[in-house]
């Protein structure tokens, strides 16, 4: 999955692009918002089989996918599953994404979807660390400072180390930096605007993500944020953030206290 393309898919009208492949749309939107917290390939991949399966279960167990009732815990597929994949439908979605990616054997070495949510949740609890270095960084340009040293890693890592409250050694500070330095922005943003992954096993989920993936206002939304908060870095360290989103975005300005105050929402 390349971020920038699924980035131009997540804002296209669906109505004038047509998907490559069934449930695109969604698949995409779930990779991307694990991304932001694994930026890592492996998980990203492993993400986009766990909802290509779910969604092919539910076809198998005659299911609507708009249905509240959790599936049953399993890996390995019946004699059904298989048949459904003989439908061309069914067959583009196990090729673009569990195909694509290893197919039937890497399925033996993927997180069951309760595992999956375990992993996040400790992702998601570690986010703070690198949100208040990026919200360090980006209130010191956003209320005018302009001397670069000021927002650099090392003074952000300084600023968490000395935030009040649970206490955090420097190694563990550049620890989760380091995991999430290329997606730091858009977790930035996340955290403050709800963005993160439903969790696989909850009541409704491929629901849940099908309203999130047709809800184009919201993800427009999003990315304005994300395109305002690295476009006011990239300025001072245009290394460290490479991704680029379309200038077809409206930026929209996070507000936020000066620096010397306590951070404070989006929106506040």
């Amino acid at each position: 999955m390349e971020i920038e393309q699924t980035i131009d898919l997540l804002l296209s009208d669906p109505t004038k692009r047509a998907p490559d492949f069934p449930f695109e749309r969604e698949i995409r939107l779930h990779q991307f918002q694990t991304w932001i917290y694994f930026p890592d390939i492996e998980i990203v991949q492993m993400a986009g089989r766990i909802v290509a399966t779910l969604l092919l279960m539910h076809h198998e167990l005659g299911i609507p996918y708009t249905s509240i009732r959790p599936l049953p815990e399993r890996k390995i597929f019946s004699v059904a599953y298989a048949q459904l994949l003989t439908q061309p439908k069914y067959q583009q979605l196990f090729d673009a994404v569990i195909g694509e990616y290893g197919g039937w054997g890497q399925l033996l070495f993927t997180y069951t979807p309760i595992q999956f949510d375990d992993e996040l949740k400790k992702r998601i609890n570690a986010a703070e660390t690198v949100c208040k270095m990026m919200d360090s960084r980006f209130r010191y340009f956003a209320h005018g400072g302009e001397n670069s040293k000021q927002a650099n890693i090392r003074h952000s890592e300084f600023y968490r180390w000395k935030e009040p409250g649970a206490k955090l050694s420097w190694k563990t500070i550049r620890s989760r930096w380091q995991a999430n330095r290329e997606s730091a922005a858009f977790l930035y943003v996340s955290e403050r605007f709800e963005f993160s992954p439903a969790k696989f096993w909850s009541m409704g989920f491929l629901s849940s993500l099908a309203d999130a993936a047709a809800d184009i206002a919201r993800i427009r939304k999003f990315f304005g944020y994300a395109a305002f908060v690295i476009d006011t870095l990239r300025e001072h360290f245009p290394d460290q953030f490479p991704i680029q989103i379309p200038n077809s975005v409206k930026r929209r300005r996070p507000q936020t206290k000066p620096l010397r105050a306590h951070p404070g929402s989006l929106d506040s």
